[in-house]
Order: C-alpha cells, then sequence, then structure tokens
C-alpha cells in the first residue's frame, strides 16, 4: 500500500504527495511528488501543505490518480496529512547505513 496526499493549487493543478517516500535523505520534509506535467519531482511537504488546499472529493484527483495507477502505482491509499514521527522513522530506514 502506498500512502498518497491530494492537494491543489489555486490554478485548480493537482498534485499528489508520497509523504513516507523521500527525495533527500537529509530533510523529512523532502518527498516524492507527481503533477501530471513534471511528473516525479522533489516537493517541500510543509511549503505545498501551506500553498495549497485539500482536495476533498474523489472526481478532484481521478485523472491524476488514473495516471499514477497507470505508471506502476498499485493500492494507493488516500490520507490528508502525514504522521511526522512515522515519516522521520521511515526516513531514517530508507537511508540507514
Amino acid at each position: 500500500m502506498t500512502n498518497v496526499i491530494f492537494r491543489k493549487f489555486n490554478n485548480k493543478e493537482v498534485i499528489a504527495l508520497f509523504p513516507y517516500e523521500p527525495y533527500n535523505r537529509f530533510d523529512v520534509d523532502s518527498i516524492t511528488s507527481y503533477m501530471h506535467i513534471g511528473q516525479h519531482s522533489e516537493a517541500d511537504y510543509q511549503s505545498i501543505m501551506k500553498d495549497t488546499k485539500p482536495c476533498k472529493f474523489e472526481h478532484e484527483y481521478k485523472d491524476l490518480m488514473d495516471e499514477l495507477e497507470s505508471v506502476g502505482y498499485e493500492d494507493l491509499n488516500v490520507i490528508e496529512k502525514r504522521n511526522f514521527n512515522f515519516a522521520v522513522k521511515n526516513l531514517k530506514e530508507n537511508f540507514a547505513y
């Protein structure tokens, strides 16, 4: 199962955030994101959460979810926000020496 958060910008563009998929091992807020244009990229969790609004209805993110599934994401679990302690633990586990 992959946890994902769908958020929308003022221009209605939707971004998928993967709060437990670190992009940078030195920063817990540096996570993997995905958009129609640009696809995978780094996102700053705190900034994106401040600069966007939650997608409250499935029809707001359905196209992006379908695209994610078409590129190999399976069993997406839509959540509203991350658990910070779990994110830190996950970061340490992903980048353990």
